[in-house]
């Protein structure tokens, strides 16, 4: 007899079930973001193992060399493919694509100059993004909540000795 999840049936293999949070319910891991975390921290090991070349910071990020990634050793491809897609993507690096800065090595060596088409594609990607922010900030701001109604202080009418008499009177007459 075999074990659920043993037959490559889901519904008992530990690979497929969420993960609890702390706050006891379970949510899917997010592989998105654990690949942006990889590619981070790989981006960390680039900017030690090469310091002349990637930065941290993106406002000192330089163009890369042309393959670029031919020359790096000691990484997964994919995961190396990853990291320097997402460090190129950043906004400063496309800044200094914009800028038309000449293009550095893994020693910080010129090599080559950014072309027109790579200047264009990044102030391109530049205004679609600035495009993005203001359009969330427009929508940010048409979207506030409308204020709550204030309800007045309204007291409830008290009821005088005549009021009371009526409602003993239609009590009785409901009960008989």
């Amino acid at each position: 007899m075999r074990r659920p999840g043993t037959n490559g049936d889901s519904k008992g293999s530990s690979e497929s079930m969420s993960t609890p949070n702390p706050s006891g319910f379970s949510s899917p891991p997010n592989k998105t973001r654990e690949r942006y975390d990889r590619a981070v921290a790989n981006i960390a090991k680039l900017v030690e193992m090469y310091p002349a070349c990637f930065f941290v910071w993106e406002r000192r990020r330089s163009p890369l060399k042309i393959g670029i990634h031919h020359e790096i050793v000691g990484f997964d491809p994919t995961e190396l493919s990853t990291a320097l897609a997402v460090y190129c993507r950043a906004e400063g690096y496309l800044y200094a694509i914009s800028k038309s800065l000449p293009r550095i090595g893994l020693f910080g060596e010129p090599a080559g100059e950014t072309s027109d088409d790579d200047r264009q594609h990044a102030l391109h990607q530049l205004k679609i993004r600035f495009k993005k922010r203001e359009a969330k900030k427009k929508a940010a701001a048409t979207s506030e909540k409308p204020a709550a109604p204030v309800i007045a202080d309204v007291k409830p009418k008290r009821l005088g000795l005549s009021d009371l008499r009526l409602a003993a009177q239609a009590r009785r007459g409901a009960v008989a």
